[in-house]
């Protein structure tokens, strides 16, 4: 099995490229059981990347470039203390 961050990245492309897969469809993709892929969707989903649908997931339409953790660490570099 690929280590998860690497099949986040994976799996946002790939609903990035179709706008949406099923479960099934991302579980075969990656050689995964389906339990895997909705665990990670549920991740996915938290940290904004993706949106969850019953038995699969969309792009939203808003998909960040990269992974959330990058975007979380780009978030931090952009923010500037307040005038005091």
């Amino acid at each position: 099995m690929k280590p998860k961050i690497q099949r986040h990245g994976e799996i946002l492309s790939l609903v990035r490229r179709h706008q949406f897969m099923s479960v099934d469809e991302l579980a075969a993709a990656l050689d995964v059981t389906p339990q895997t892929i909705r665990c990670d969707i549920r991740e996915l989903e938290e940290g904004g990347s993706l949106k969850r649908h019953h038995g699969g997931a969309s792009s939203g339409g808003n998909l960040p470039e990269g992974l959330p953790a990058d975007r979380q660490t780009r978030c931090q570099n952009e923010k500037t203390p307040l005038p005091g």
